[in-house]
């Protein structure tokens, strides 16, 4: 199989196939006309090439950012409100959970709304918990600060 920037010859189907503006310039004496005429004479078939136009490549920036996007896990909701039930604020978080839930259905991707949020909010899901007196998970919304007992 041969292939030339406007044109690619494939033996086995016995086809040539074309661009359309290969096609546009052998309809005038020059090159192209001369290699169509050569492809008539070996008996090739002359399938004309349908390309779509490409569309722009995103911007590194905007690729960045997508696949860091994909690599970041959903976190299911039941995981979430179990994690909050666990917590020593667990009633004003579950609330919050819930309005968050709430005001999610107006977005495109509710799911991952959410999960930002739960993310944001609970930046030391995946770290190991640390647990009050009464076995309760502490809640530190600032992982920066450590949480002292004040006696």
């Amino acid at each position: 199989m041969k292939r030339s920037h406007n044109y690619e010859i494939n033996h086995n189907t016995n086809t040539v196939t074309v661009t359309k503006r290969f096609m546009e310039a052998a309809r005038q004496f020059g090159e192209e006309y001369d290699l169509f005429q050569q492809f008539q004479a070996m008996g090739l078939k002359v399938v004309v090439e349908n390309r779509k136009a490409k569309r722009p490549s995103a911007s590194p920036l905007r690729k960045l950012n997508r696949d860091a996007e994909k690599k970041v896990p959903l976190i299911k909701f039941e995981r979430m409100a179990r994690y909050i039930a666990l917590l020593d604020d667990a009633d004003e978080m579950m609330d919050e959970f819930d309005e968050v839930r709430r005001v999610a259905q107006s977005q495109s991707s509710p799911r991952r709304f959410v999960n930002e949020w739960f993310r944001r909010t609970f930046p030391r899901y995946e770290d190991l918990p640390e647990f009050d007196e009464n076995g309760c998970v502490v809640h530190n919304p600032n992982p920066s600060i450590e949480l002292t007992k004040i006696s």
